[in-house]
This record gives C-alpha cells, structure tokens and sequence, in this order.
C-alpha cells in the first residue's frame, strides 16, 4: 500500500513539474510566432487527408497559449463540413456541440470559448476527426492535460474518430508521465512536422 501511494505521489509529481517547464517554454513565444506559426498550422492541417475526409469535426477553441485553428474551423464551414466544439459540465465531463459561426460563442467555464447550454449534444462515438489540445505530448502519443481529465473522458467514447493533437514544438517531448486512464492521439501536428502515430 504504501509503495502504490509513493508510485502515485510521484507520478503527480512528474506530471505537475512537466506542466511548470511546458507553460514557461510557452511563455517565451512571441505573440507574432504564435500567429504565424498557428496559421502555418491551419494550412498543413487543411491539406490532412483525414480533415478532408471528416464530415463531423470536433475543434477546440483556442485559449491566448494554444495553437488557435479558427481558421481551419471557418474553412469546415464554408466546405459544409459539420462543426463541433466542446462544452465542459461540472464533475470534468465534457460534450460536443455543434457550432455554426465564431460570432455565436461565448465564455464558458475555465474562461474558455463555448456555446449556449440550451443546444443539444451530438453523441461522442458519432464524430470523424477530434482536434486535441494538451500542455505536452509525447512521441508515442500519449498527451498531458492541464488535470481536469474532460479529454481523457470525452476521447474514451470517441469510438472509430481519429484524434489529432495540435501542438507548439516546444509541446512535443520524449516521454509523458501517464497512467491507466490517459488517452493518447494517432497524430500531432506542429509547425514544422506531423507525427502519424499507431495507438
């Protein structure tokens, strides 16, 4: 018992130190890499062959120290591609729902762009492609949130849906800490490399 509770201790110790290192590299980009490197982002992933296969597409919302892919997002639309984004609930779920333009978003909860509570949610395991968020992933696929577990939740439903995680090169490290309920992705797209991964 008491080597289960150091293993645990020091797994979150692991993760939490991962995390402080990730946001200080993040915080050393310039706001204008940011914007050139998020639009050089959007461009390789429009030429995905898994984004343009997807009819039902699920896209995070960018907060200030994300990769931000409006831009892929407002080409779905135009393409008439099917958009989703997340709307986190209490308890660390979290569901897509279904979005029709930028202009009708709002501040959800943790600060984060969502949309109103009133719209129904489209079941998880109906999705093709979920784009990802995460402070760091790894080369095997494996991805560190912030703690709250909503993606490690939301992507254990996520059926047949292929996940792409969208990441700064400073996010994409050797080994993540991980434990039985992580969630990995089958790829990461950064500014300078896609990582097709098998999981």
């Amino acid at each position: 018992m008491r080597l289960v509770k150091y293993l645990v201790q020091t797994m979150q110790y692991s993760k939490a130190r991962l995390r402080t290192d990730i946001k200080e590299q993040i915080a050393k980009i310039a706001c204008e890499k940011m914007s050139a490197d998020s639009q050089l982002i959007c461009r390789r992933l429009c030429c995905l062959s898994a984004y343009q296969k997807a009819r039902r597409i699920l896209f995070f919302l960018a907060t200030k120290q994300e990769v931000c892919i409006d831009t892929v997002l407002v080409h779905a639309l135009a393409n008439q591609k099917e958009v989703y984004v997340p709307r986190c609930q209490a308890a660390g779920s979290m569901e897509a729902v279904r979005l029709y333009s930028l202009e009708e978003t709002r501040i959800g909860i943790y600060g984060i762009r969502t949309v109103s509570d009133k719209r129904p949610p489209l079941a998880t395991e109906a999705l093709d492609l979920i784009m990802v968020p995460a402070l760091a992933f790894d080369v095997k696929g494996h991805r560190l949130g912030h703690g709250g577990g909503y993606y490690d939740r939301f992507l254990a439903r996520s059926g047949q849906a292929l996940c792409i995680g969208v990441a700064w090169d400073c996010q994409v490290v050797a080994q993540v800490p991980i434990e039985p309920w992580d969630r990995g992705v089958n790829g990461i797209l950064t500014p300078t490399r896609f990582l097709k991964i098998t999981i």
